[in-house]
C-alpha cells in the first residue's frame, strides 16, 4: 500500500471521529406530570454519551416551571457508552394556579445543547360544593327559620373550610357550624339559623 492510500485511510479515520465528538442521547422515563400544589412528582431524564470520547456534562432547567423545579445533579462526567439517570423533583408551590407550565431540561456539553420539554399540568385540587336541602319557608315577623345546606369537598385531600354569613339577613343569621373538616369527597350539613326581621 503506498504512502497516499495511508494517510487518506488516517484521513477517513480522523474525520469519522471528529465528527461523532457531540453525539449525545437523551431520553426520559416520563414527559409530563399532572400535580396539585404543595405535590411533589419525579421526572427522570436519561443522558448517554454515544461519543468515542469522554466527556462532560452541565444541566440547566428553564421555563415556566423552573423555579418549582430541582434536578439533583448539575454536571457530571460520562466515559463512551456510559449513561446518566438524572432525577428530577418538581413541587408546585402553594399559590400555583390550575393550568399547564413548560420545564425544559437542557444538557450541554462541548458547546452543543440538546433539550427535553416537560409539560407540568396543575390539577384543580381544592373545591367546594354547597347546595341547599330546605329551600323557601314562610315565617311571621321574629319567627325563627332553618335552611340546612350540604357542604361537599370536591378536593383531592383533606381540607378545613371556614364558613360565613352574608348580606341582608347576616346580621339576623347564625351557623351551627363555623368551621368544617371534610375529607375527599366527603359531605356534611350545616343548618342556618334565621330570625325573620320585624
Amino acid at each position: 500500500m503506498n504512502a497516499s492510500k495511508v494517510f487518506f485511510i488516517f484521513l477517513i479515520s480522523f474525520l469519522l471521529i471528529i465528527t461523532s465528538v457531540n453525539a449525545t442521547g437523551l431520553s426520559s422515563e416520563v414527559n409530563n406530570l399532572q400535580l396539585c400544589p404543595r405535590e411533589t412528582g419525579l421526572l427522570t431524564d436519561t443522558i448517554r454519551n454515544d461519543d468515542v470520547l469522554t466527556k462532560s456534562y452541565d444541566i440547566q432547567l428553564s421555563g415556566s416551571a423552573s423555579s418549582w423545579a430541582v434536578s439533583t445533579q448539575n454536571s457530571f462526567i460520562l466515559i463512551p457508552g456510559q449513561e446518566k439517570r438524572i432525577p428530577v423533583y418538581v413541587t408546585p408551590s402553594n399559590a400555583a394556579e390550575f393550568g399547564n407550565y413548560n420545564l425544559k431540561f437542557d444538557v450541554t456539553s462541548q458547546g452543543e445543547t440538546k433539550s427535553l420539554l416537560h409539560v407540568i399540568k396543575i390539577k384543580d385540587c381544592y373545591g367546594i360544593d354547597l347546595s341547599t336541602i330546605s329551600t323557601e319557608q314562610t315565617a311571621c315577623p321574629s319567627d325563627a327559620v332553618s335552611y340546612r345546606v350540604s357542604v361537599l369537598n370536591k378536593g383531592e385531600f383533606q381540607d378545613t373550610f371556614a364558613l360565613s354569613l352574608s348580606g341582608d339577613l347576616a346580621g339576623n343569621a347564625r351557623l351551627s357550624q363555623n368551621v368544617l373538616t371534610l375529607n375527599s369527597g366527603e359531605t356534611k350539613e350545616v343548618t342556618i339559623f334565621v330570625n325573620s326581621p320585624v
